[in-house]
């Protein structure tokens, strides 16, 4: 069903203010070692968090389009997948530019074995080097051993995040992360006490940590607003930006207010779209089922005789429906 457009616009201001108290580098925002025992970026969905998903970008598009062949959309857009696959570092770099700015730097690091009785700093080829200094610190964690180079062992890939980020982000702010408080008041009557419109109540806070604001934003109009409100998107992400920059002004932070304009938001939010549209592309999962037979068990029958996800048995009620959809997707 999703939230009333009332109620997304409560959370879209409860965000901006969220996102404007602990915006970076203010002399009245928490500091930055206030984010040191958190993750380094924001986020449940960022692309370091989900490696995993580049390869199955294309994957399980490729079933998309095969499954639905008389589909004008999908076979004109059938290299969507193997597209996004190869910009998905670029994508999640653009996603964390904002701030002063936040950048992400991808460094291939040819590594050579170490010899025996070597020093156990990172050793690498000539011309490259991440040793530590000379100093050797014992407590610095210690490197096990390297597999040589070889075509099969190619040189690792590390991602290194040099964050700058623009404020602390919730990394999982959607409606079943939400309360609203049940103690308000009616504004109408004048003998009533409390607060008439208090302020939702944001829960699972586990993904918090630095990162964009149109992170939080996007996936929560992504995910969480019914058909009526998905048609006023524009006014919510509005209301948005008007709370951020007036609870920025009320602090004396003009210029921060003025250097993040509307455009900036809007752009950021386009660019935060795709990112997570990687990870829904990689989320899906195209399951064939057979129609079920007249009487037989309500179980998924899948075509392969390999996979059968039923339930336990037990006695059930037999429904009149004698069918299933050819392709169902599971999410």
């Amino acid at each position: 069903m999703g939230l009333t457009f009332d109620e997304a616009m409560r959370i879209v201001r409860w965000q901006g203010a969220f996102h404007a108290r602990h915006w970076r580098g203010l002399s009245d925002s928490p500091p930055p070692s206030a984010f040191e025992n958190l993750w380094a970026r924001g986020g449940y969905w960022t692309l370091e968090k989900r490696v995993d998903d580049v390869p199955r970008i294309v994957s399980e598009w490729n079933k998309l389009v095969t499954a639905f062949p008389e589909d004008p959309t999908l076979i004109e857009h059938r290299d969507v997948g193997a597209r996004l696959a190869a910009a998905a570092p670029a994508i999640s770099r653009a996603a964390n530019r904002r701030g002063a700015q936040a950048r992400s730097v991808t460094t291939l690091v040819p590594i050579r074995p170490r010899s025996r009785g070597e020093r156990r700093s990172l050793r690498t080829f000539p011309g490259v080097s991440l040793c530590p200094p000379i100093a050797f610190n014992p407590d610095t964690p210690r490197r096990l051993s390297t597999p040589l180079l070889t075509p099969s062992t190619p040189p690792r890939r590390s991602l290194v995040w040099t964050l700058d980020p623009q404020t602390l982000v919730h990394g999982d702010l959607k409606a079943a992360n939400v309360i609203f408080p049940i103690h308000a008041v009616d504004a109408s009557d004048p003998a009533a006490e409390g607060d008439p419109d208090p302020d939702p109540v944001v829960i699972d806070w586990q993904w918090v940590g630095p990162g964009a604001v149109a992170h939080d934003l996007l996936y929560f109009l992504a995910t969480s607003l019914s058909m009526d409100a998905l048609t006023r998107v524009d006014e919510l992400v509005e209301a948005y930006h008007a709370e951020l920059t007036r609870r920025l002004r009320a602090r004396g932070h003009h210029a921060a207010a003025d250097a993040f304009t509307a455009t900036d938001l809007r752009e950021d939010l386009d660019v935060h779209a795709a990112d997570y549209l990687r990870r829904v592309l990689a989320s899906i999962t195209l399951v064939p089922i057979r129609p079920r037979r007249r009487g037989e068990r309500r179980s998924l029958r899948t075509f392969s005789h390999g996979v059968c996800f039923s339930p336990p048995r037990v006695p059930r009620v037999q429904s009149r429906r004698t069918h299933l959809d050819a392709f169902q997707l599971r999410f």
